[in-house]
């Protein structure tokens, strides 16, 4: 019951949110929460939830909601003591109901409130990556995440596929994993309504991290095949990660004989000037081999792009039919994939643009605010179906 005497399922649900993510570096998940917590503002549960982060926020974007920092030991293991001791500590202190965690990184084992548990994705275990120890992965995934997603309330997973993956991997019952799927930011909403022809000869883009499962010497190989073939259009590249696996991907571009005059590197800064970036392209290739979801995808598909990947892992559940899907890994049929995309636009480009535009209009983060408060009012009831 609440302090007024009302169950929990017919009052305000009063939340805390591990949020160490807003304090660390940009990443695809930071984003996404940054954007879960304006739909959460907008629909007016702010004020009952408590953001639980290791600094005092520098900016006014989260003055609605209850501010929370929880000091973290600067040394080996004080990301673990953090989210396991520190924070359910603090947490006790609140007057809260439930707790969401809304990535997969140390969610607390035990807390005195039911947890709620968003998982991204499993890609630590699929795929290694020189920024990932195997003790890390080992502590992180196999021991903390395995044991705290089997003592939580409910788990949310962004796409159905990673679902199938966690319930799969982690032997969870189907009623108590949810998938909510993210939604398109609001400056890509508003851009969508500024339509801009596409320009055939545009560039062939990239938008992502230069993570081994990200696949771009794929990409790279492949647009050395289509340069044989006398293509005019350039390839561009926004790509992030270590300056080091950043420079191999260039190495590995001048060695195939991708001349520099044929490949751009933007370097956006802030949204709106990526969104400018994509509206210069005339197709999107995306060869990641694994994905949570793919925000990247949408983003490019709300401003009308043909979108070329593999079928792998999320990318057929989010592109749904609207792109054209590469059955193998192989540079030649991601050229002639990427081929594809470009006379798709030739030929029929209004319609594949209406097309990309209506599918990615289908993400919309007020509506995954409407379903993880439900989750989360159900979780603080006890119904832990």
């Amino acid at each position: 019951m609440s302090n007024n005497g009302q169950s929990v399922s017919e009052s305000r649900i009063r939340v805390a949110i591990g949020a160490d993510l807003l304090d660390g570096e940009r990443c695809g998940m930071q984003l996404a929460l940054r954007d879960m917590l304006a739909g959460f503002a907008r629909a007016g549960f702010s004020r009952d939830m408590h953001l639980v982060h290791t600094k005092p926020f520098q900016d006014r974007t989260f003055d609605s909601f209850q501010d929370l920092p929880v000091s973290r030991r600067m040394t080996t293991g004080g990301g673990v003591y953090w989210s396991q001791l520190a924070v359910p500590r603090a947490i006790r202190r609140l007057p809260v109901d439930v707790l969401w965690w809304p990535c997969q990184i140390l969610p607390p084992i035990r807390c005195h409130v039911p947890r709620v548990i968003s998982v991204w994705d499993m890609a630590p275990l699929n795929y290694e990556d020189e920024n990932w120890s195997r003790l890390s992965v080992t502590v992180k995934y196999r021991w903390i995440l395995a044991s705290a997603l089997k003592e939580a309330a409910h788990v949310i997973c962004h796409s159905q596929a990673i679902a199938d993956e966690v319930r799969r991997r982690y032997g969870l019952p189907t009623a108590r994993v949810s998938v909510v799927y993210p939604g398109l930011s609001e400056p890509f909403r508003r851009a969508t309504q500024h339509r801009t022809p596409i320009d055939p000869e545009g560039h062939i883009l990239y938008v992502g991290t230069c993570a081994s499962r990200k696949n771009v010497r794929l990409l790279l190989d492949a647009y050395k095949l289509l340069l044989e073939t006398g293509i005019r259009n350039r390839l561009a590249l926004v790509i992030g990660g270590p300056k080091k696996a950043i420079a191999a991907l260039l190495t590995h571009a001048r060695e195939i004989g991708i001349g520099d005059d044929r490949l751009l590197l933007p370097d956006p800064h802030g949204i709106d000037e990526l969104i400018e970036v994509y509206r210069q392209a005339a197709v999107f290739a995306f060869p990641s081999l694994y994905e949570g979801f793919g925000l990247p995808l949408i983003e490019a598909s709300a401003l009308g792009l043909p979108v070329v990947g593999l079928r792998r892992s999320t990318i057929p559940e989010v592109l749904a039919g609207t792109g054209v899907l590469v059955e193998e890994a192989q540079p030649i049929q991601f050229a002639q994939g990427i081929t594809a995309g470009l006379a798709m636009m030739r030929e029929r480009g209004t319609a594949i643009s209406e097309a990309a535009r209506t599918r990615a209009a289908q993400f919309d983060w007020d509506e995954s605010v409407r379903s993880i408060s439900s989750i989360l009012r159900r979780a603080a009831a006890g119904d832990v179906s």
